[in-house]
């Protein structure tokens, strides 16, 4: 069994966490790819040139199989786009980009769908 401080230990075990932001992936989810893309580009323009590998691949996957996280009913692109949001929202606060790109750059040590998910989580969870 996975410990806590790794990422496959919350498989499966974000689904009551998240719920009070559901209605917020729901509506995002709906969002056409022009719609998110235009968001991704604003939020892309202030991510660090080392997280940026990793941004890129979320937001260019869209809804594809490797932002799919199926063990918590989640897209990775619809996180990241919440945290867009959240970001316009914090007038754009310089801790929540560091934060962002924190977690972006954690990816490295492995991109799979809860990987992103749960990383893009803790950012929307600590800046909601």
């Amino acid at each position: 069994m996975a410990a806590p401080t790794e990422t496959h230990f919350y498989d499966g075990r974000l689904k009551e966490t998240i719920e009070p932001f559901r209605e917020d992936l729901n509506r995002i989810n709906r969002l056409s790819p022009g719609e998110k893309k235009r968001g991704f580009d604003v939020l892309g323009s202030f991510v660090s040139l080392p997280s940026r590998r990793f941004f890129h691949a979320i937001a260019a996957t869209g809804q594809g199989g490797q932002n799919w996280d199926s063990t918590n009913d989640l897209h990775a692109d619809d996180l990241l786009y919440l945290c867009y949001e959240l970001f316009e929202k914090k007038e754009r606060d310089p801790d929540f980009v560091e934060a962002l790109n924190t977690q972006l750059l954690e990816m490295a040590s492995g991109f799979c769908p809860q990987g992103r998910t749960h990383r893009l989580f803790q950012v929307v969870w600590a800046y909601s």
